[in-house]
């Protein structure tokens, strides 16, 4: 469908196909009912200039009528030359101006004035061959004699000073009927009444509810040459160049390509509920219906927001494609989005989660299979530092150094303990006492924590002394931080030694006895108390050699 009913082939839009056509073969004719079209009126445009220059009203007033400035106003130039005699004030000075505009152009334009900035606002006319709603900035005749009123030292409203905001598309509120409006309809590509093609207003499928501010029966042809004229760039030039054509209240008509509706209202109505025909590639109906190319959607279903929930077997998905580059030379930045990375026969190139010594979340990371490399006799090596792939035999058994739970020489199974046997057996420091002080009372302690027995050689005086030298073993599980010397002791003598104590006089001169702690002795300390006393000899001697097991 290339035509547009009775405006065949007269312009370059008509000739060019509806979207639909360019992205498939078939289409489906969709009816919009309950549409709700608001109408919108055009409001006045207006200059405002930069803050006057003169703010004194006495100097204005001082330049009577012999100033003058130029300015377009609805398309239109005038020479506008306004009396200052008797201003007493700015606002004095802004009604000068005001009065001198309106004389000169037959309207209602108004001129204010806030702060000492000047505000010159159009009355639009919206009837006749004269209509428009635009104005310009000021500038200085060429038949001006006095000062130039229109620069800076006095009403500063020059180009590139003044600001122009032109006549801007309005909700309607209720606007008298005869006020020129526009309105734009949701979809495009309005069909005729049986949804053959592109309507006209001879055969339209648009209907009204309300008809009333733009009565159907008042439907106009809507000139394609005012939407293709290249001087019109703005809605506003649309709607007032084919507003002069709308003689009569009531008179509108429709873009049927477009869906832009102009039209001169008949009542204060603000909008209308309308119901028409559109092809699309979706079907629907109602008020909306499926986008014809929605990139959000695949086979007509929302693709998942980033952090949405997925449904198997309803949200769509699509097939990555990968970036080939083995080398990494092509790089991201950070909050980039990119194409992941693949070797040149499809693989793709995946870098861990972690990074070099960081934390491994249990639970929360994840983890991948590790695959061995087939390499029994240890052909291939790594450098210091690199990252390779653990070896393993032809057989699928893992090769470890160190340790091996298999051999490759021998193709049997080793079985080797994490501790060997020497690393379960620890010599503590001796303690060497000689000549202890009489009536001396001390102690040595072993710290036994993560020990589960072992032994003491004791070795006494190499003579017999003149004091006496006692020996007692007592222990404790305190585990608190105290001071090994702070903790609560509790007698183990019976326990460890199988009697209350030792006195060295009972033991041949020079003894050497040895303590077994061949029993669990599970304690924090062990600590042997030794006593010397009687004849003040000071010379006992006491060494003790600790030697505990795992």
């Amino acid at each position: 469908m290339l035509l547009d009913g009775i405006n065949r082939q007269e312009y370059v839009s008509d000739r060019i196909p509806m979207p639909v056509d360019m992205v498939a073969d078939t289409a489906y004719i969709n009816s919009i009912t309950g549409e709700t079209v608001q109408l919108y009126y055009f409001s006045n445009a207006y200059l405002t200039c930069g803050t006057a220059g003169e703010t004194t009203a006495a100097t204005w007033a001082a330049l009577t009528s012999t100033t003058k400035f130029e300015i377009d106003i609805l398309g239109k130039t005038y020479v506008v030359n306004p009396d200052f005699t008797g201003d007493a004030s700015m606002d004095n000075v802004a009604a000068s101006i005001q009065t001198a505009i309106r004389a000169v152009t037959g309207r209602l334009e108004t001129c204010t004035q806030a702060v000492n900035v000047i505000t010159i606002t159009v009355a639009k006319d919206e009837s006749g061959e004269g209509m428009g709603n635009s104005i310009s900035v000021l500038r200085n005749t060429d038949s001006n004699t006095g000062v130039n009123i229109a620069g800076a030292s006095w009403m500063n409203g020059l180009y590139g000073t003044g600001v122009i905001t032109p006549a801007t598309a309005t909700t309607d509120l209720g606007q008298a009927a005869g006020t020129l409006v526009v309105a734009k309809l949701a979809y495009t590509g309005v069909l005729d009444h049986i949804g053959a093609m592109i309507g006209n207003e001879k055969d339209t499928s648009l209907t009204w509810m309300t008809n009333t501010a733009l009565p159907k029966k008042y439907i106009k042809p809507f000139p394609k040459a005012s939407v293709e004229r290249l001087t019109n760039k703005e809605i506003v030039d649309i709607v007032y160049e084919f507003g002069k054509t709308l003689t009569t209240n009531g008179e509108w008509g429709l873009d049927h390509r477009t869906g832009l509706i102009v039209g001169r209202k008949a009542t204060t109505g603000t909008s209308d509920t309308a119901a028409y025909k559109v092809q699309t590639q979706a079907t629907g109906s109602g008020t909306s219906i499926a986008a014809s190319v929605n990139l959000e959607k695949i086979n007509n279903v929302d693709i998942p927001l980033d952090d949405a929930a997925f449904t198997p077997g309803t949200s769509p998905v699509m097939p990555v494609g990968y970036f080939a580059d083995e080398t990494a030379t092509d790089s991201v930045t950070e909050g980039d989005i990119g194409a992941p990375r693949m070797t040149l026969n499809r693989r793709p190139i995946n870098a861990g989660n972690l990074l070099d010594d960081s934390a491994f979340g249990v639970g929360t990371d994840y983890v991948s299979p590790i695959g061995c490399i087939a390499d029994e006799v240890g052909t291939d090596s790594v450098d210091e530092g690199d990252v390779g792939l653990p070896r393993m035999t032809t057989d699928r058994m893992q090769i470890i150094k160190d340790g091996a739970v298999y051999q490759a020489a021998t193709t049997a199974n080793k079985v080797v303990e994490q501790t060997p046997l020497s690393d379960h057996v620890v010599a503590d420091t001796p303690t060497v006492l000689t000549n202890i002080a009489t009536n001396t009372t001390g102690y040595i302690y072993i710290d036994m924590d993560t020990y589960r027995g072992g032994s003491l050689q004791i070795i006494t005086s190499g003579t017999t002394p003149t004091d006496t030298l006692t020996l007692t073993v007592e222990m404790t599980n305190r585990d608190d931080g105290t001071a090994q010397a702070s903790c609560d002791y509790s007698p183990a003598s019976l326990e460890i030694l199988g009697v209350a104590s030792v006195v060295d006089v009972d033991l041949e001169s020079g003894a050497s006895f040895p303590i077994f702690l061949d029993t669990f002795v599970v304690c924090k300390y062990l600590r042997i108390k030794y006593v010397t006393s009687n004849d003040s000899g000071a010379d006992c001697d006491l060494t003790v050699y600790p030697r505990k097991a795992y």
